[in-house]
């Protein structure tokens, strides 16, 4: 004959209201069917019965009772959540460390998400985000990324035009209007009389050509802001500035007309006389979200 004085009756309507009874009724579920052993592989002397199992929260109703028991023993306290589902979990303060955070949006925009809110993430993985940074007391929200770094020499070639650092925009990173990118490029000049060309091309556009100038040394940076108006439509504003009277330093504006459905090369050229006429030392790709 059963002994029903082992099996924990359901709570009452009365006891759900109540934050404390229903605290001690949880707790009493979690001491019986060994929530809280360091290891529960022994099952030897649990009193509790599969319905009360099904009622643990946290607990995965897709596996069995043996399992869910022998699972119990990775979640030493209830900190660890291990069989926790994190849906509506507000993380207010605190590290979250080797987990993947994979959804499309991690913010406070729908009730369906997460809400993280001074969390360190350490060693994880946060895929498909959109991660926004505020300024100053504005709730306004941006988003930023680097897209792209590259802090390896690069020399021309003599005579012909050398691709220097290039870098492949995907198709549709710019994906809607007023999302933008900075490009910023910058090296050396050879000390002699040669005359050297730089140029800025974006697929099949040249956004910024120098044109052949007899630059005698001299550091040059390059600077490009390329803002998406419509898919097939661009703004382009690009500053120069150099270590030459020879190249003025200036601002010049384009628009541009590449199809940002598809992959656009971002690239440098140089074109001198002589082999290392002309060095790219960087380049940095910026996205920033409209």
């Amino acid at each position: 004959m059963t002994d029903t004085s082992l099996i924990l009756q359901p709570p009452t309507p009365a006891m759900l209201q109540s934050s404390d009874a229903l605290y001690k009724f949880l707790l009493e579920l979690w001491n019986r069917s060994g929530g809280y052993k360091q290891s529960s592989q022994d099952l030897t002397g649990l009193k509790v019965s599969v319905p009360e199992l099904n009622t643990l929260q946290g607990i995965r109703l897709d596996n069995t009772v043996q399992a869910q028991l022998n699972g119990k023993e990775s979640a030493v306290t209830l900190g660890d959540m291990a069989y926790q589902s994190a849906n509506n979990i507000n993380i207010i303060g605190g590290r979250v460390s080797n987990i993947e955070l994979n959804q499309s949006n991690i913010d406070a925009s729908s009730e369906d998400n997460c809400i993280y809110k001074n969390v360190d993430i350490v060693s994880g993985i946060i895929r498909g985000a959109d991660i926004y940074i505020t300024t100053g007391s504005s709730n306004s929200a941006f988003a930023i990324g680097i897209l792209f770094r590259d802090f390896s020499s690069h020399a021309c070639n003599a005579v012909t035009e050398t691709d220097l650092s290039l870098y492949s925009l995907l198709a549709n990173t710019l994906n809607t209007d007023n999302d933008f990118i900075e490009i910023i490029g910058f090296g050396t000049f050879a000390a002699n009389a040669n005359n050297k060309r730089i140029k800025l091309v974006i697929g099949a556009t040249t956004i910024y050509d120098t044109t052949a100038l007899a630059v005698n040394s001299g550091a040059w940076k390059i600077t490009a802001i390329i803002s998406r108006v419509s898919s097939v439509l661009q703004k382009c504003i690009i500053e120069i500035s150099a270590e030459t009277a020879v190249l003025t330093n200036s601002a010049t504006y384009i628009t541009s007309a590449e199809n940002l459905a598809t992959n656009l090369n971002v690239k440098f050229t140089g074109t001198g006389v002589a082999g290392s006429d002309i060095v790219q030392e960087g380049m940095i790709v910026n996205y920033y979200r409209g």
